[in-house]
């Protein structure tokens, strides 16, 4: 299937078991020549699969968050390597794409606003947005239990910032946003994410502050909103109106017992706040997207039929669900733990893409760019 570049096959396999990057002078030079690679979350590379300059049975543009340096990636079959001037995709010694896209490094990633906070705690590029944090804090990982342990979540490698922040004021997101934005169109900034850590923020006034900014400063681009949910629900109307597009609350574990388990902090949140966060937010939006409204599952960490529990309720109600499949990242308490079997994921891709069509939905997100790192292709 690999070799015929099945889509789903191979977006799957370079999800799950990574990918090596050749040392030769060759691609090293070609590499330096391209303006090098950036950095991507969890520990990965984001590569884009382009259409090749030879014939394929199928072929699908998309972009793949593909891990570098998790425990298993020494042992994956893919690897990217130069020919001539082309960055290829090798699955062993057959190229399978021969012309890969990457997406340049972060040129304000090591930049320090005056603030004392470097660029990359408030905002950084992906894809083709611009992820806006509200926080570099946790706030999770700041409580801790009766043995001393925190409450954040136990296959997340992100880590507080140096000079921690509860919250990010107006006058440091301005700056930052500004200039991301002043970059211009070699860094492509179509959207915006607003989302990642967990702020102490409980009337959500820091994450609309943050979202008002942005629109003030881009009030033409589409504001993704990815947050555990409100507690009052009429902030999801707040929001809409500061210019947020797209909402996420991402119930990730939708067996309770899995959730306290696994991510103990935000287990707090009971799984019906989520649904009722989800279905509050789609009573807002406009019922002619019926992607701007969706939540991630990951899958590996709860039972295939708890899982599925979870995407048929959000499903029925016109969420659009996300698939994250888990990776067992470095330095997590997760990090010994086997990722589910290609063959599992690929079956489940089906049958829930099944699902979600007899309900006018697909898996998303619907971006292309955005899909990089869920069970998801483009359509």
């Amino acid at each position: 299937m690999i070799y015929d570049f099945d889509p789903l096959a191979t977006k799957i396999s370079l999800m799950t078991q990574g990918l090596n990057i050749d040392k030769s002078e060759q691609t090293t030079a070609l590499l330096e020549r391209l303006g090098g690679f950036r950095e991507a979350t969890n520990d990965a590379i984001d590569i884009y699969l382009r259409r090749p300059g030879f014939s394929t049975p199928k072929y699908t543009e998309m972009v793949v968050n593909s891990p570098l340096g998790i425990r298993y990636t020494p042992f994956s079959p893919f690897s990217l390597r130069a020919n001539g001037d082309s960055l290829c995709l090798y699955y062993y010694n057959t190229v399978i794409n021969d012309n890969i896209g990457l997406f340049p490094s972060d040129p304000l990633a090591d930049k320090i606003h005056p603030s004392g906070y470097p660029y990359s705690d408030v905002a950084f590029l992906s894809g083709d947005r611009l992820r806006v944090h509200v926080t570099n804090t946790c706030r999770f990982r700041k409580d801790r239990d009766h043995n001393g342990e925190d409450y954040g979540c136990h296959f997340c490698n992100m880590k507080n910032g140096e000079k921690e922040c509860d919250t990010f004021d107006a006058d440091i997101i301005r700056d930052v946003v500004s200039d991301y934005l002043a970059l211009g169109d070699s860094y492509r900034i179509d959207h915006f994410l607003v989302g990642g850590q967990s702020p102490v923020d409980p009337d959500m006034s820091a994450t609309l502050r943050t979202v008002r900014v942005i629109h003030a400063l881009a009030p033409n681009e589409h504001i993704y909103l990815m947050s555990t949910p409100p507690r009052n629900l009429t902030d999801i109307l707040k929001l809409s109106k500061a210019g947020v597009t797209e909402f996420s609350f991402n119930i990730e574990l939708y067996n309770h017992a899995y959730a306290k388990k696994y991510m103990p902090g935000k287990s707090a949140h009971k799984r019906s706040d989520y649904l009722s966060a989800l279905n509050a937010a789609r009573f807002i939006m406009n019922d002619d997207d019926k992607s701007c409204v969706r939540t991630m599952f990951i899958v590996g960490l709860e039972t295939i039929s708890s899982l599925k529990q979870g995407l048929r309720v959000t499903i029925d109600n016109g969420i659009q669900p996300m698939l994250s499949v888990f990776r067992p990242m470095p330095g997590t308490k997760c990090e010994n733990l086997l990722p589910p079997s290609l063959r599992e994921l690929y079956m489940l891709y089906n049958e829930i893409e099944q699902w979600c069509e007899e309900r006018e939905l697909h898996l998303g997100p619907t971006d292309i760019y955005c899909q990089n790192n869920t069970l998801s292709l483009p359509y």
